[in-house]
């Protein structure tokens, strides 16, 4: 179910497209985000739980909104008129990333509620939404969407907590990514993570191609 809303990401501030998307003008809700909580209107990448596997409808409503979001993906068969044919579904059920401000998220949240529930990830330690950093997303992107399928999930996105030795990826595909080498399966491995949400190993790195970093 798509809103029926056109709104530019780029031609509207967060605070004047939260207000597009609960149908008001120049009317702002003051019980959608505490007044002392001054960065609502920064741009981050959020995860967000979505419940009873709704994670794609929920893209495309933000996809019709223009706000960028990120699901990773992963090529099935389905048997479909008795064929079997190659589709594209979600790895990770129920997780979407969003990259907004948490004044349009909360806006969401209201609005669509009832059709397509969301939470948040929340930062035990500070007590609030977790944020992705940039670079850890861009990471977390470059490899999940290669095609070639080089690398696989943690299905315990814990385990990528675990102490290793950080590195960055010095050339070939995934040139500039960092991430940590850990142990799997009794061979090492880069992983890529978002800590506490999700996590990747690169199948293969020569040790050539990795140099260490602080």
């Amino acid at each position: 179910m798509a809103l029926p809303l056109d709104i530019s990401a780029n031609s509207q501030s967060p605070s004047q497209m939260a207000d597009r998307i609960r149908g008001t003008q120049n009317q702002r809700c003051p019980q959608v985000m505490p007044k002392s909580e001054a960065n609502n209107d920064d741009i981050h990448w959020f995860p967000m739980r979505v419940t009873y596997a709704r994670e794609m409808k929920l893209k495309a409503i933000l996809d019709d909104l223009g706000i960028e979001s990120y699901i990773p993906m992963q090529w099935a068969e389905k048997e479909v008129k008795g064929q079997r044919k190659p589709i594209e579904i979600p790895i990770i059920h129920n997780l979407i990333f969003i990259h907004t401000s948490r004044t349009i998220i909360q806006t969401l949240k209201t609005k669509v509620e009832e059709s397509t529930p969301m939470r948040y990830f929340m930062d035990k330690s500070e007590k609030k939404p977790l944020v992705v950093p940039q670079k850890q997303m861009e990471d977390f992107i470059k490899v999940t969407t290669n095609r070639e399928k080089e690398f696989f999930y943690l299905e315990n996105a814990d385990f990528a907590a675990k102490p290793g030795e950080r590195v960055r990826i010095k050339s070939g595909i995934f040139e500039g990514v960092e991430g940590k080498i850990l142990r799997i399966h009794n061979n090492k491995k880069v992983v890529v993570s978002i800590e506490g949400v999700a996590a990747v190993a690169i199948s293969y790195i020569p040790t050539n191609m990795i140099e260490k970093i602080d």
